[in-house]
């Protein structure tokens, strides 16, 4: 499978049958684990977390001391507290309180089956219950901050996204969420929201060592998620436009109705 050799128009080469590449502009060449951590800029332990969450193996860890668990990868513990906020937001979307955002999504023709596929969740109209719950997970607030998932304010960490529907996205092989878009629901007051003013409809996560911008598009993963020489979207109102009329990405001959 030829594929492109960064800025060189020299093409280099993937076996998928000896899990092998050769690029033959500059000689590089290695297993599949060497291909991740250049591709990526992974070390090797990063590469095997991450193509273990791929295919879905349960890596275990023989006889880890505290020190050697903190020493994982930073991008691996940032995309787990990811995962886990993305676990927690779709649980929360079963809550009571969550009532009004599962009324709203219903009005827009999203269910419970589309819920799930798009992983709709709901982020508590509470100024610290992700910010808890991480750290109920073994996560510490600076790995929260640097996900995008907490901010500080004037009386500690707050959840960022809090009071709002969120949109996990998925970076370009589907496995793993590197961010999260948020719409609040119309006619509900968020009780943590600013004194002066109305909150905005949508945010998203700032970029971070997982996340970059230019190079995600919301429910579109595979080779073409990527995309090295434009700006494709990835905002909260590109989330809501593709979740909402259940298009797939991939179509852009015609435009779905603009988001509410």
């Amino acid at each position: 499978m030829p594929v492109p050799c960064g800025e060189d128009p020299v093409v280099h080469t993937v076996d998928p049958a000896r899990n092998l590449f050769h690029c033959f502009g500059c000689g590089e060449g290695g297993d599949v684990y060497g291909f991740l951590q250049r591709a990526e800029a992974l070390t090797f332990p990063e590469a095997v977390e991450r193509l273990a969450r791929i295919v879905g193996y349960e890596l275990r860890y023989r006889e880890q001391s505290p020190g050697q668990r903190r020493a994982l990868g930073r991008r691996t513990r940032l995309t787990a507290a990811l995962a886990e906020a993305a676990r927690f937001y779709a649980a929360r979307l079963d809550d009571e309180g969550a009532a009004p955002a599962r009324e709203y999504l219903s009005g827009r023709g999203l269910g419970p089956a589309e819920a799930r596929r798009f992983r709709l969740g709901w982020a508590p109209d509470r100024w610290d219950g992700l910010v808890r719950h991480l750290a109920g997970a073994g996560f510490d607030t600076s790995e929260a901050q640097e996900a995008g998932l907490v901010s500080s304010g004037p009386h500690g960490l707050r959840d960022r996204f809090r009071g709002r529907i969120v949109f996990p996205i998925l970076e370009a092989s589907g496995a793993d969420v590197v961010a999260f878009g948020g719409r609040v629901v119309p006619g509900v007051q968020l009780a943590t929201g600013p004194r002066d003013g109305e909150p905005p409809k949508y945010i998203n996560s700032s970029e971070s060592p997982v996340y970059k911008k230019s190079a995600t598009l919301y429910a579109r993963t595979g080779p073409a998620a990527r995309s090295p020489g434009g700006r494709p979207p990835s905002s909260s109102r590109a989330t809501w436009t593709s979740s909402g009329c259940t298009w797939p990405a991939s179509r852009t001959s015609s435009r779905p109705a603009a988001p509410r």
